[in-house]
């Protein structure tokens, strides 16, 4: 699975996930599993410097990972959002947590072993019922139109970047007036349309920015509409 784009709504997710990693952190009966567990992995690092690959050092991996599955059971019952968001892949991202600060606390430049390991996939859309097999995106029947958009801004930041400055002519804003004409169809708020195009809801507390994006959102629901009756087949 590629890696997301970052945007506004993985910036939040960043700092949503902080709190919840915090949370465990502090939790009594967490901390000693994450102390065990990290100190499997600083023993197996500390062996494979000194010798290489070492039969005691996977040994030690192998007890990690069991101490993981423990942690992971706690971490299901004081982080639910965790593990909507991680699923079956809850307990990757336990042990990646664990391993990350203590290789970090070690000096190893873990940022750019990020780089090098396979992400995690979505399992769950936050604040959503939205699940995620490795093929497509599950829906429940009566999700809302908030949640769908949500759903629109995730699958958004996969796609490539566009190019940086205004596109000329009459193809300009082309896609979202599409998707904001789209969703004003289906009776989304121009709220919601508002932050599906932009990433940023409306702020009614700034007056000249919540303006500014309404006037956007209606030109971009009536260059949808034009573009919509000039692609409609003729008889």
């Amino acid at each position: 699975m590629k890696r997301p784009r970052t945007t506004a709504w993985w910036g939040k997710q960043l700092v949503r996930h902080t709190e919840l990693w915090q949370r465990i952190v502090d939790d009594p009966e967490a901390r000693p599993l994450i102390a065990q567990i990290a100190a499997h992995i600083a023993g197996a690092y500390s062996l494979e410097l000194e010798h290489g690959m070492d039969p005691r050092a996977e040994r030690l991996l192998d007890d990690a990972w069991i101490g993981t599955e423990g942690l992971t059971l706690r971490v299901r019952a004081i982080a639910p959002d965790l593990d909507h968001f991680y699923g079956d892949q809850l307990i990757h991202a336990v042990l990646r947590y664990v391993a990350g600060h203590e290789l970090d606390a070690s000096g190893v430049d873990v940022r750019s072993l990020i780089k090098e390991i396979p992400p995690l996939q979505v399992r769950g859309l936050p604040d959503t019922a939205i699940t995620f097999t490795d093929e497509a995106a599950v829906v429940p029947r009566d999700t809302p139109n908030s949640d769908l958009l949500k759903l629109g801004t995730f699958l958004d930041s996969y796609k490539p970047a566009g190019k940086p400055g205004r596109r000329p002519g009459s193809i300009a804003n082309t896609d979202q007036a599409r998707q904001a004409f789209t969703l004003h169809g289906q009776g989304a708020h121009w709220h919601d349309i508002a932050e599906a195009l932009t990433g940023t809801r409306p702020d009614q507390d700034r007056p000249e920015t919540y303006e500014a994006m309404n006037r956007m959102v209606n030109r971009r629901i009536k260059r949808g509409r034009e573009l919509a009756e000039h692609e409609r087949p003729t008889n």
